[in-house]
């Protein structure tokens, strides 16, 4: 007789050693557990119902707007009275998960902790790349042709990070942006004292998605990667190109000709260039980055120049996926940027670090053991 191995280890119902799973509760099942960590692939979407595998499939089952491009994790599910939606082969979910809305707020707890845990501590030094890596976090979904950091679902300010969400903007109502391609690629040290740094999110080196990126900068109007952005109105914007890929964009007619017109040429050493649009007062000379590498037709930055502050103190969710993401942070982390110094992380969010502590240990065991 042939002994089967057993592939998956899962916690056991009421299990006190949870190892990387989380729990979280419903009436009507007996014990449910969720991990990002679970196997190999970030694309796991594991579904196990009373320790058999369900499904490996792309199951959704959401009814609410998931913020950051959030996935389902792998789901353990006890259930013995068969209140799981599946359908009659119990091989894939056949409705909404029941569980959802307390899913979600579970997974946002677990990132307003990674925050907490893995937000930079070393406020002196310029901005790099190694500085966001601590911040990936695997419940955002990626795009697997090109294999990147997770870094679309916050931003930097000079005192910390806050989530890219338009209440947080508001919140921290910066009078200039810093645009980047991909926080993945960020070449130039930013000064920390006046960086406010968006990311890009381009998942590949390429005109077809640099060139969109590039017209957002100079048009000031966000493009469907940065719907956050949308209500912004910059007055002006500045960008730093290398020569060769403006000599492209003239070449090829990549950006449409009534911008192109439009805009001003600033500066040029030949190999690089800045280009401006509308009213700018430039906070930081564009040039310094200039010579801080090579240029090259991707690298880039970007300047956008906002109105003053908004002086409504009292501001509400104004966007679908902030309806479940800003009464929980208001609930829980009530300030909207996470300090990079840690005194100061621990002093303005203590109440935070009480109420997330069973979250905030697993991160703080994951970020021990690497």
């Amino acid at each position: 007789m042939t002994r089967l191995s057993q592939k998956h280890d899962l916690p056991s119902a009421h299990s006190s050693s949870l190892m990387k799973w989380r729990r979280i509760q419903h009436p009507d099942f007996e014990d449910i557990h969720w991990s990002y960590q679970f196997g190999n692939e970030r694309s796991n979407r594991s579904l196990f119902c009373n320790g058999i595998k369900v499904t490996d499939s792309n199951y959704v089952g959401k009814k609410l707007e998931w913020p950051f491009k959030l996935r389902v994790p792998p789901l353990s599910v006890f259930d013995p009275d068969g209140k799981l939606p599946l359908n009659l082969a119990r091989s894939t979910l056949a409705g909404e998960l029941p569980f959802e809305a307390e899913l979600l707020e579970a997974i946002l707890k677990d990132l307003f902790s990674q925050l907490l845990v893995n937000t930079p501590e070393d406020a002196t030094t310029p901005f790099n790349e190694i500085d966001f890596k601590k911040l990936d976090y695997e419940g955002i979904q990626r795009d697997w042709g090109w294999y990147k950091w997770a870094y679309d679902w916050f931003w930097v300010t000079p005192k910390g990070i806050a989530l890219a969400s338009p209440w947080f903007l508001k919140r921290v109502a910066p009078t200039h942006l810093y645009l980047v391609p991909d926080l993945n690629d960020l070449l130039f040290e930013v000064p920390r004292k006046s960086a406010h740094i968006i990311n890009g999110d381009l998942t590949a080196a390429t005109y077809q998605e640099f060139d969109p990126w590039v017209k957002m900068v100079l048009t000031g109007i966000a493009d469907d990667r940065n719907k956050w952005l949308r209500k912004l109105k910059p007055s002006g914007a500045r960008i730093l190109l290398s020569n060769q890929y403006w000599q492209r964009i003239n070449r090829v007619r990549a950006l449409p000709k009534t911008l192109v017109k439009s805009v001003v040429k600033e500066w040029s050493d030949g190999s690089w260039i800045i280009l401006r649009t509308g009213i700018c007062q430039p906070n930081a000379d564009l040039r310094d980055f200039s010579t801080q590498t090579d240029p090259d037709p991707f690298t880039a930055i970007g300047e956008w120049y906002l109105g003053p502050a908004d002086a409504d103190a009292d501001i509400e969710a104004d966007d679908e996926t902030e309806t479940v993401l800003v009464p929980l942070w208001k609930q829980i982390m009530a300030e909207p940027v996470v300090p990079f110094d840690l005194m100061q992380r621990r002093e303005r969010f203590a109440n935070a670090y009480k109420l997330l502590q069973p979250y905030i240990e697993l991160r703080q065991s994951m970020k021990n053991s690497t």
